[in-house]
């Protein structure tokens, strides 16, 4: 073709492109554009997320260019980003340039003015990419001949028809045809002027991006591979374009075909230099990071990737628009993400927010609308299994199926990009028992894969292993089992440890069980939930959520009953595996507790390079190279493991001497089931849940029973827990013992049947007045074990053992050299030559006044009562005297309320007069006046939860209460989804932790909340609890009710206070299983800590329990009350040495 024949040819291409995305005929004046948003809304909204402060503080001739920049109207305009990046000069120079001048020229007047050669040269690269700029230095020596057709090419990527095309393109979603256009284009270029020209590069990455758009990766992936590949010959280390194709290049490399030509060290690079360039908050910016974090998933690295992209949207909330359409687009992987790591309710509130915005700018058929799709396919998937919800699945299963519409519509049904739709919709058929059209879909998924990657690429491994687990599914594991080898050790070669590994070994377990092929079925298992520890280790050890942990291990824990199942008859290996997996959560959480207090003792320069680390990992800030390698260098010089691994696992003998150290015996209970060849080749765990119970001797003698299952003996709790209500009541109406006869015989007769139930089949391994150290599951955590009622002698199990709660069983084997040294940085280094003991402390906290309003910090803190040997003194004075507050004080039978609304929040508490005064004297006897004493309204929230952090000893005698989950979220959100994502995006990212249910309430919690200090509401909730440094208690008491009560967990105990005092560090907690009569209770403690503080005689905390309890037993016999375990049974001991 004629040179004068390619330029005709190409302005018809342009004019096709903008007729097809904009449309002929033109949009109707009277029809307002779907995308657009009103000069009043977006003022509205930059004022409600105070965008329009930019200029405050500004002043002369930076404040008049920051109100013509950005003082008008919304940040999206262009002149304000430039104003934001490069401040008053910089402003004034781009709006002075015009385009066509000299890029070299504005640089130097740049650095006239007094930016630096740095800025300067940052400023010239915007010009030139922004402002069309010509830049001489990046002049080709070989252009295209035809002028026409270049003029065209500068049409089509920077003059007016690319805004028409933008709008249209928002409008329509047409990408294919853009894509379809751009190709052409390409084409000619790459023959005429190569890869290595600044045309080239540019409209490769357009016709990159138009691709991707369109659904299509692979091709998405040519041309990024290319500009890349271009851009690196031509543009300087640094510049933009170079940096952007290399980034999206890498990042579709990371999504598509991990493994070795991918470069994490590139990645970060390009973004750092298109930051330098754009600034964060640009809009390319956020766009590039939008992308490094999805490549960041792609890898693995899912905390890294949830970081990254909340970060990006949140630089989108306040310099675009929480209302644009493609902050809709990162709502979407924001969903996405958060359900790879296990916030699902954060994924659906993300995944609302996304169908608002999207819905509201793409019409059905749209492109943008394909990945919502799919991600809502997963989301709803997802909640289906969780939730056993049919609806969701059926949910899932529209939205699959319009994705796989509309990318067929858009690429037709031979391209591989379809792949990933058809597994998605092969998984939900499998989840339905459809094994005909899952296996279809699932062929079909191969079919293109193999086609267009073939061999052991990634997406083909991934169609090959949804294939083989099929099959599983569908009976032929003989066929599966001859590839799922191959695919698992190519696997391993490209991508290393992944969740992708865990389902080939899962599948490859599924198989080998059908086949009887037990020892191969196990070993498959074991190394599926080897790598699923770890990774669980690596998302959790820095940010452990309490929600999200319980989730992460509740998948873990379906193949474990498969697991379990295999090692019938090999008991040591099965309590191993238990003894591994019960509680991970929690020794999890303790882990990190550790390693942050290790870390609070690290110097300054230590601290900032850690700072400086961790906010480059978690897309804050990311790091020049040279000062990451720095700051990664002083780490390691002082010992800092970066990235820990997760411990070794424990072993049976570990164990045994642990418990001969003690002389104790382990009692633990676990919720499993066995899984038969059915139900393993389904891939479910079906059958129903029984309950077993291990005993482990201080001789290593073990057995293990299996005691019931779990539906009745949960029935029997539940029964046993409305006998306990029924005593509530009675007390609460008739204060007297004696007078709640009947209903007091009720309980203890059904928790004669729990001892039945729970103790008896193992009584023939328990010694006489061996310590027990149990640990339960399920609902077991809310029965008081020390009350069971032996039905033959009538005894109750305190009264003939020990009995202490373990959190989880390897407790045991926490590293106590670790945590002494915790507990010493916790409370300042030791000096040298110093052989001074530290002064043990206690802090008491009681008859705390919930009405008035709080004093300062202050004079909270100066009238807080100092106790010794003589007493506490008097200078006590709050606003109600102690006179006052004793005639307010009503006789309270019970502490805690029945229901409690609203999270807590504005509930009217009954003031309770304690056993504070009298704990704090005893204690304040043994340890010489540093003794704290809390009372009226000096109970402030922050003085009391920093002073705990310091104590050896804390006892908190309050109101407690575990709240209704739904009533709390509809207090905390409002009952909105999207409320709640306002609060995540508002508060820096953290999302409602299950552990916030539970409470104690301290002084002021009558007062309404003051939105000025909204810390400030009277009540200590376990996140907050748990977030503190309790690594220097030896023992935490909440003498208050329900404050062991909290959400259970199969596999992960109980949710609740006394969880969060053991993550904080505590070494025991006390908390109560149901609401405490208030004068039993008081004499129980004050027993408690007179046996503890005997002089000259040392008597362990779990000893001196028991003998206060037995006290109470022998007191109450004496008062002729013969079934008294209500008025002290409620407080367990949890222990963790």
């Amino acid at each position: 073709m004629r040179p004068w024949r390619k330029g005709c040819a190409f302005i018809v291409l342009v004019a096709l492109l903008t007729s097809a995305l904009v449309g002929s005929p033109p949009v109707s004046s009277e029809e307002p554009v779907k995308n657009e948003v009103s000069f009043e809304e977006s003022a509205a909204e930059a004022k409600r997320l105070g965008r329009l402060s930019l200029c405050a503080g500004k002043e002369g001739k930076e404040r008049e260019s920051c109100l013509v920049a950005c003082g008008d109207g919304w940040p999206l305009q262009e002149k304000c980003a430039d104003w934001r990046r490069f401040g008053d000069i910089g402003f004034r120079l781009l709006q002075e340039a015009k385009k066509g001048d000299d890029a070299k020229q504005l640089e130097a007047r740049a650095i006239k003015k007094g930016m630096t050669p740095e800025e300067a040269r940052r400023l010239r690269w915007y010009a030139s990419a922004e402002y069309n700029l010509l830049d001489p230095d990046l002049l080709p020596k070989k252009d295209l001949a035809d002028k026409t057709m270049a003029k065209n090419i500068d049409g089509l990527l920077y003059g007016p028809s690319e805004h028409e095309v933008a709008a249209g393109r928002h409008q329509v979603g047409k990408y294919e045809k853009s894509a379809g256009i751009y190709a052409m284009v390409v084409g000619m270029l790459r023959k005429e002027l190569g890869v290595a020209h600044y045309r080239t590069v540019r409209v490769l990455l357009k016709a990159g991006k138009y691709s991707w758009y369109a659904g299509d990766e692979v091709k998405a992936l040519d041309y990024f591979g290319d500009a890349a590949k271009g851009a690196n010959a031509i543009f300087p280390e640094g510049h933009p374009w170079r940096a952007e194709s290399n980034l999206y290049h890498q990042a579709l490399l990371h999504i598509i075909e991990p493994g070795p030509k991918t470069s994490l060290e590139l990645l970060e690079q390009s973004q750092r230099q298109i930051n330098a360039t754009y600034g964060q908050d640009h809009i390319r910016a956020t766009r590039a990071q939008m992308l490094f974090g999805r490549a960041l998933a792609a890898r693995g690295d899912i905390p890294r990737a949830r970081h990254v992209i909340f970060h990006a949207i949140r630089a989108m909330r306040h310099t675009i628009s929480d209302s644009a359409p493609f902050t809709g687009h990162g709502y979407l992987e924001f969903a996405n993400v958060a359900l790879l790591n296990g916030e699902d309710w954060l994924a659906k509130m993300a995944l609302t927010k996304a169908q608002i915005l999207l819905e509201r700018y793409h019409e059905p058929d749209h492109a943008g609308r394909i990945r919502y799709h799919l991600v809502s396919a997963k989301v709803y998937r997802r909640w289906a299994q969780r939730w056993v919800d049919e609806e969701s699945m059926k949910e899932a299963e529209k939205h699959a199926k319009m994705a796989v519409q509309l990318l067929e519509r858009q690429l037709g049904k031979d391209n591989a990009a379809l792949a990933p739709y058809y597994i998605e919709l092969a998984l939900i058929y499998r989840e339905q028992y459809n094994v005909k059209e899952s296996l279809e879909y699932g062929v079909e998924a191969l079919k293109l894969t193999n086609a267009t990657f073939g061999g052991n690429h990634p997406r083909n491994l991934d169609s090959l292993d949804n294939h083989l687990e099929l099959l599983v599914a569908g009976n032929l594991p003989e066929k599966a089992l001859d590839m799922l080898g191959d695919v698992y050790k190519a696997r391993r070669r490209c991508c290393g440890e992944s969740r992708e590994l865990i389902d080939n070994r899962l599948a490859a377990m599924r198989a080998y069980h059908l086949q009887g092929k037990k020892r191969e079925a196990l070993d498959a298992g074991k190394e599926a939930l080897s790598i699923w520890r770890e990774l669980i280790w690596d998302q959790l050890i820095e940010d452990v959520d309490n929600m999200r942990s319980a989730f992460l291990l509740m998948i873990a824990y379906r193949p474990l009953h498969h697991v379990y199942s295999l090692q019938e008859g090999d008991e040591k290996a099965r309590f191993e595996t238990y003894l591994n997996w019960q509680g991970t959560g929690i020794a999890l959480a303790r882990a990190q507790k550790h390693r942050q207090i290790a870390l609070s003792a690290l110097g300054k320069k230590e601290k900032e390079a850690l700072e400086a680390w961790e906010g480059h990992r978690q897309g804050e800030k990311l790091l020049p190279l040279a000062e990451y390698a720095a700051a990664k260098k002083v780490l390691e010089a002082k010992g800092v493991v970066i990235d820990p691994s997760a411990p070794k696992l424990a072993t049976m003998d570990e164990m045994c001497e642990a418990l001969a150290a003690r002389d104790s015996t382990l009692v633990a209970y676990q919720s499993t089931l066995k899984v038969d060849a059915e139900s393993s080749r389904q891939g479910r765990t079906s059958g129903e849940l029984y309950y077993a119970v291990y005993t482990l001797t201080p001789d290593c003698e073990l057995a293990r029973e299996e005691i019931g299952s779990v539906r009745e003996i949960d029935a029997m709790v539940a029964a046993w827990r409305e006998k306990v209500t029924e005593a509530q009541q009675c007390y609460k109406s008739k204060g007297s013992p004696l007078k709640c006869y009947k209903s007091f015989l009720a309980m203890e007769e059904d928790s004669a049947k729990l001892h039945g139930a729970l103790i008896a089949p193992v009584a023939k391994n328990l010694k006489k007045e061996a310590r027990l150290l149990v640990v339960p599951d399920k609902s077991l955590v809310s029965v008081s074990f020390d009350g069971l009622v032996d039905p033959v002698s009538k005894r109750y199990l305190v009264e003939d053992h020990q009995v202490d709660l373990l959190p989880f069983p390897s407790a045991l084997l926490e590293d106590g050299a670790r945590a002494e040294t915790a507990r010493l940085s916790s409370s300042g280094k030791k000096k040298r030559g110093s052989s001074k003991k530290r002064k043990r402390s206690a802090l008491v906290v009681g008859d705390i006044d919930y009405a008035s309003s709080l004093p300062s910090l202050m004079s909270a803190l100066e009238t807080w009562q100092r106790c010794t040997s003589k007493g506490c003194d008097e200078s006590f004075s709050s606003k109600l005297s102690s006179k006052e507050l004793t005639r307010r004080v009503e006789r309270v039978a019970l502490r805690g309320e029945e229901d409690v609304p609203n999270c807590g929040v504005g509930v009217k508490w009954a003031p309770l007069r304690t056993e504070a005064r009298a704990v704090a004297e005893i204690l304040g006897a043994k340890f010489g006046g540093e003794v704290s004493l809390v009372t009226g309204d000096t109970a402030v929230e922050p003085l009391v939860a920093d002073a705990m952090q310091s104590r050896d000893i804390v006892h908190i005698a309050t109101h407690g209460f575990f709240a209704d989950e739904k009533k709390c979220y509809e207090k905390m959100f409002g009952g909105d989804l999207i409320s709640a994502l306002e609060r995540v995006f508002e508060e820096g990212g953290a999302f409602f932790d299950i552990t916030g249910l539970s409470s104690i309430v301290l002084s002021g919690a009558e007062q309404p909340l003051d939105e000025s200090t909204p810390g400030l509401d009277g009540l200590i909730d376990g996140s907050e609890l748990g977030a503190l440094d309790l690594t220097r208690a030896e023992l935490v008491t909440l003498s208050a009710c329900e404050t062991g009560v909290g959400t259970e967990f199969a596999g992960d105990g109980v949710h609740a206070l006394s969880r969060s005092f053991l993550e904080a560090g505590a070494r025991r907690v006390v908390t109560s299983l149901w609401q405490v009569p208030s004068e039993p209770t008081s004499r129980l403690f004050i027993d408690l800590y007179t046996t503890y503080a005997t002089p000259k005689k040392e008597v362990p905390l779990p000893r001196a329990f028991r003998e206060a309890k037995l006290a109470a037993i022998k007191r109450s016999r004496a008062a002729g009350v013969q079934h008294s375990s209500f008025l002290w049974a409620a407080f367990p001991m949890v222990v963790t040495r």
